[in-house]
């Protein structure tokens, strides 16, 4: 059985560290899985969960575009590189399996030790002294390149497009388990559920950063208060922006009708719960969480950017809006309010498109290119 090590750079469970996991546990009976871990945290205790799965935790500090961020980076990378190159020498993988740009370590020791490696893309390439040098060690370290859509193989194939000759393209998946519907829904949304005018309810979820573009829902709904006066809106995530949006929606007077979840670390039953779910991200590189409420028959807005016109087909599995357009954004949020045909027919056809991206098809793919190495 060949032995494989996955590396994150994260101990939380956000997008791409969910997309490990669910890899992991797809991939632990057909390999031998290791997972070596920053510290304890979610990803930990998931992972801990599923038989066959062996976690390491290995501090490693994670690369911000900060400069104290990346001084601290700098500072421990060759001695984070060499007690990577020790576990590996004391566990003798035939792969590891490297996830996330900004995960250096992984593939370096790898490399180091001749260990074919697989580095797993989830962001753009961003272009700037660190995209510069993260790019250097993609083209420098990996043996193999996997991009989760072709909008991020394409940003970093105009700057080396030497890398498509060891690159392929395998878009996310779900497990049929997150189409199933939790009893575990956040306090605050269980309010508006039982409050007895029941409001519409507009929602996302997302790490809250600037390309996540939240003040655009904010502004959508301050607009759409005007004709619908008992909406909301709903954000899950925590992030470096929390304080500029609380700060955003405060001077709007909007705190009573925008509801600040923080981290959920079971998304479906509150993907349930809401009504509307909108990503206006720009330059997001898949969009695994709209996949997931398509898959719970949910309307998707998301803007015309990034992976989404590549998962999402305008007017037929969801709505596309130009990014950055408040105003076509509340448009389409009207459309689906006015009209109950359209709601149910993008939310039937976003449920059939989200059976193309299934975890079992993802693992397929990863698995076939694994063999090879």
């Amino acid at each position: 059985m060949k032995r494989v090590v996955f590396v994150s750079h994260s101990k939380n469970l956000y997008g791409a560290e969910k997309v490990l996991l669910n890899i992991a546990k797809a991939l632990a009976s057909q390999y031998e899985v290791h997972v070596v871990v920053p510290g304890k945290g979610l990803l930990k205790k998931h992972l801990d969960q599923v038989p066959g799965i062996h976690t390491h935790i290995l501090w490693m500090p994670i690369l911000t575009k900060r400069v104290p961020g990346v001084l601290v980076y700098i500072a421990f990378y060759f001695i984070t590189v060499l007690r990577l190159m020790l576990l590996y020498k004391r566990l003798a993988p035939q792969v590891v399996y490297n996830n996330a740009l900004h995960n250096l370590y992984g593939s370096t020791a790898a490399y180091l030790l001749g260990i074919p490696n697989v580095w797993h893309l989830h962001e753009k390439y961003y272009g700037g002294s660190i995209g510069k040098v993260l790019l250097w060690f993609v083209r420098r370290f990996s043996t193999r390149i996997i991009f989760i859509s072709q909008y991020v193989k394409e940003t970093f194939l105009q700057h080396a497009p030497e890398l498509g000759d060891k690159s392929l393209v395998v878009y996310n998946g779900i497990e049929p388990e997150s189409r199933k519907i939790g009893d575990s829904i956040p306090g605050k949304m269980m309010e508006l559920l039982e409050a007895e005018v029941k409001p519409v309810v507009m929602g996302t979820v997302c790490q809250l950063s600037e390309q996540k573009r939240p003040f655009d829902l904010v502004l959508a709904l301050e607009t759409l208060l005007k004709r619908y006066p008992q909406m909301v809106l709903v954000f899950a995530g925590d992030g470096y922006y929390r304080s500029e949006l609380e700060k955003f929606i405060a001077a709007r007077n909007l705190t009573e009708q925008v509801l600040l979840l923080g981290f959920v670390e079971n998304v479906p039953p509150l993907l349930e719960a809401i009504d509307i779910f909108v990503c206006p991200f720009e330059g997001e590189g898949f969009g695994l969480v709209a996949i997931e409420a398509m898959a719970l028959r949910k309307p998707v807005i998301a803007a015309d950017s990034g992976a989404f016109p590549e998962i999402i087909r305008n007017g037929e599995s969801g709505l596309l809006f130009p990014v950055g357009d408040v105003g076509a954004l509340v448009e389409r949020v009207e459309r689906l309010i006015e009209s109950r045909d359209l709601y149910q027919v993008l939310g039937e056809k976003g449920f059939q498109a989200s059976q193309e991206f299934s975890l079992i098809r993802q693992a397929e793919d990863i698995s076939r290119l694994i063999d090879q190495l």
